[in-house]
């Protein structure tokens, strides 16, 4: 009798489970019927993160491991479809499936059937209505802004209907759901996602656990395990250890361990000017563009490791927007502005970014060109935000991380955000053809760049190493890290 190895069991079984998840990804979309039959793998999965997370409400969620927590946890309406740049891929996510009526005054969603709040609670019109009004009045995106200028007020008629009204037609309503920071949560904080919450310690743990009532079924694992804040050297170690699965790495990361894997580019790093510069003292307009030109982003780039990072020369990266290159590149040699400042300009910047904090010194040589000297402060994270509002400095250097692949909706929260001068109305409105909307992002993100009050310098993506194993992980194009299909082996 022929004896089967160890080695040939275990790839039997590996063999078997590919077979199902395979069988399981043909047979199409989840529905409450088939999660029971979804298969389950169980272990946990340790994620480590070097920014820090001090929230995982999705309406104020910024960092990379906060917005992966309130993804995991909370979900939208609707969500984008991927290679989505014209607007028009939107798909189903608590909402099956939705219309327009009135000329797109009043759009009616019907819910998912099946889909549940974490604490048992079904997802009705009525709670539905609480929770994505209650997102649109807490959230600060240009999303939110604008539904609440719209006067957008819901109804539930009947519990699997949700009717919104609007005082304007919006036929981008659909796209503006999909904004994370417009999340459904229930009024005791469960959200509807894969992953529910297990254990928090702000700043430190997470914790996340298998939802076993998902509606597209049960996630493989049975838990996350989450730290955050952890310095580049432990983290290296951890993961040599294999006491970390994935590990989220600083972007300045030279070497990072494992398989590494990057997003695209959905990090800006943006040079801001304040109202009260004294850059803008005279011709604060040319003043700005002859720093902006100074800037030699091509070596700053080079100080990333390769394939980070890029030079920017518009607020979205030219994969979302597909105009980028239009803005055109500064000169080689640039020239000394009449109207430059003759004294030190300060800058500051949040030193837990560790972008800023390593491309700031290199700017010093860049504007010496210029004739202009640079004192560069570097803040803790809670001394940046408040000296970014209210302390004199002249320049700012800050990363700011897109909120979602959809380019009219991203740009209007950078316009929004950074208080630029910019149509963010004309962003939510289609005149015409998908061309015709990107013709009109075009033209208003240029304008916005004419101020010269915001100057991008880098894009830069999200790179995470994973340990060998680990199978079915989902890296979307605004860069979140989709575990409710991964396993390990």
């Amino acid at each position: 009798m022929k004896v089967q190895s160890p080695r040939s069991k275990v790839q039997g079984r590996l063999l078997v489970r590919r077979i199902l998840l395979l069988c399981c990804f043909l047979a199409g979309p989840w529905t409450s019927a088939d999660a029971a039959a979804r298969p389950r793998y169980g272990d946990t999965l340790r994620l480590s993160f070097s920014q820090t997370a001090e929230t995982y409400d999705p309406a104020q969620a910024a960092t990379l491991p906060e917005r992966l927590l309130a993804r995991s946890i909370y979900e939208t309406l609707t969500s984008l479809l991927r290679g989505n740049r014209t607007g028009a891929g939107v798909e189903g996510r608590l909402a099956a499936s939705w219309r327009a009526e009135a000329g797109g005054r009043r759009w009616i969603f019907n819910l998912r059937p099946g889909a549940r709040f974490h604490s048992g609670n079904a997802l009705t019109a009525a709670a539905a209505r609480a929770a994505v009004e209650r997102a649109v009045t807490r959230a600060q995106t240009a999303a939110a802004a604008q539904l609440r200028a719209l006067q957008f007020v819901c109804s539930s008629p009947d519990p699997a209907r949700l009717v919104c009204d609007l005082s304007e037609p919006l036929p981008v309503l659909p796209e503006m759901l999909a904004d994370p920071a417009l999340a459904i949560a229930d009024a005791d904080g469960s959200g509807t996602g894969p992953w529910k919450m297990g254990a928090w310690a702000a700043g430190t743990r997470a914790r996340l656990e298998a939802f076993d009532d998902y509606w597209a079924g049960r996630p493989f694992l049975d838990a996350i395990e989450a730290e955050f804040g952890v310095e580049a050297r432990r983290q290296r170690v951890e993961f040599e250890l294999k006491r970390a699965e994935v590990l989220a790495n600083s972007p300045a990361e030279a070497r990072p361990p494992g398989t590494a894997r990057p997003s695209p580019a959905v990090s800006l790093l943006l040079l801001g000017v304040p109202a009260k510069s004294a850059l803008l003292a005279g011709d604060g307009a040319a003043a700005c563009r002859a720093l902006s030109e100074a800037i030699d982003r091509e070596a700053l780039a080079r100080l990333l490791p390769p394939g980070v990072a890029a030079a920017a020369f518009g607020l979205l990266p030219g994969w979302l927007s597909g105009y980028e290159s239009l803005f055109g590149r500064p000169p080689d040699k640039p020239q000394p502005a009449a109207g430059l400042p003759r004294v030190a300009l300060r800058l500051i910047h949040d030193a837990s970014d560790p972008v800023a904090r390593l491309i700031a010194s290199r700017l010093t040589f860049d504007f010496r060109a210029l004739g202009v000297e640079l004192r560069v402060d570097s803040l803790a994270h809670a001394a940046y935000a408040a000296a970014r509002e209210s302390a004199p400095h002249d320049l700012y250097l800050e990363s700011a991380r897109l909120r979602t692949a959809a380019p009219g909706v991203a740009l209007a929260d950078l316009l929004q955000r950074y208080q630029l001068k910019g149509e963010i109305p004309g962003l939510f409105v289609v005149v015409g053809p998908p061309e015709t909307r990107a013709e009109a992002q075009y033209r208003i993100e240029r304008e916005a760049l004419e101020t010269a009050r915001a100057i991008p310098v880098l894009h830069y993506r999200d790179v995470y190493s994973f340990q060998p194993g680990l199978e079915q992980v989902r890296l979307d194009e605004s860069g979140f890290l989709d575990l409710a299909n991964a396993w390990k082996k």
